[in-house]
């Protein structure tokens, strides 16, 4: 799978974006910033402390391409708030970028909105009109990532309004990547065995991802197709997500490499517990 790049202006939700992949779907979260910051306080800093964010992402480009390029298989999602992504886009592999921006915000309402919910970081050393101008600099920074998003065709996400649904939309959104993919799952209510609750059988394998979380607070639930034997543990290809439209619960399907099945042989054989859900299903 591919790793994530979050980029945005300053106070877009960057950082909280990242945690929130790194929590629900497993992936590693890196902040670039306290690399730099790290750097820094050895006294390595190559490059000469401008006060301006675009000089500076300029200067740290061919160290972010390097960086993510040379990450291991493992999922990552990195945020940072020194991103030149106009010159790194097109250089760095296997990476996913996602534009945050709040275009609908002004100075005014951006104050407002700091104010009122970031207290406790490093935004609070700012005196109000120590603020309002650092509120000027992230609108025009806004500005300016919002013309390259679209110059780039970045996938980007206004958090203006309804910040929290649209935190959980774009996670939701990022579930689709792992269809077509090789997962690792552990199944906990193998083939044949009572659902722990209510009078159900398991008609099939049923288990999680490791190290993910669902909207139950529970690890992401999958279903193993094409397995006719209780198992522990699987590697399979997801090929679909069931998304319940009743209940904050996603479900995965997993299938061995190089099975498949159409939507209604996949409904058939889910049926038995999914009959209780409204629900779609993701291809």
């Amino acid at each position: 799978m591919r790793n994530i790049l979050i980029v945005g202006a300053p106070k877009v939700g960057k950082t909280n974006l990242a945690k929130k992949i790194s929590q629900e779907l497993g992936y590693i979260y890196i902040n670039l910033d306290l690399i730099f910051e790290s750097v820094e306080e050895l006294n390595c800093w190559p490059y000469p402390k401008y006060h301006d964010a675009n000089i500076i992402s300029k200067e740290l480009a061919g160290f972010v391409v390097n960086y993510i390029n040379h990450l291991d298989d493992n999922r990552y999602v990195l945020e940072g708030a020194y991103i030149d992504i106009e010159s790194i886009y097109s250089k760095i592999n296997n990476t996913m970028v996602i534009g945050l921006t709040y275009n609908e915000l002004d100075q005014e309402k951006l104050f407002n909105n700091i104010k009122k919910h970031n207290q406790n970081d490093w935004i609070s050393k700012f005196n109000d009109r120590e603020l309002l101008e650092k509120c000027d600099c992230f609108i025009k920074r806004n500005k300016y990532y919002q013309e390259v998003f679209k110059k780039l065709n970045i996938l980007t996400y206004d958090l203006s309004k309804d910040y929290q649904i649209k935190m959980k939309e774009i996670v939701n959104d990022l579930k689709k990547e792992y269809i077509n993919q090789k997962i690792d799952i552990v199944i906990d209510r193998p083939l044949g065995s009572k659902h722990p609750k209510h009078d159900m059988i398991y008609e099939v394998n049923y288990g999680y991802i490791p190290n993910t979380l669902s909207g139950d607070g529970e690890e992401l639930d999958c279903y193993l197709l094409g397995v006719d034997k209780p198992v522990e543990r699987f590697t399979g290809i997801c090929i679909g997500i069931v998304r319940r439209i009743d209940d904050n619960d996603d479900k995965f399907i997993i299938a061995p490499e190089g099975v498949n099945y159409t939507d209604l042989e996949i409904e058939k054989l889910i049926n038995f517990q999914e009959k209780y859900f409204k629900h779609i299903l993701l291809r």
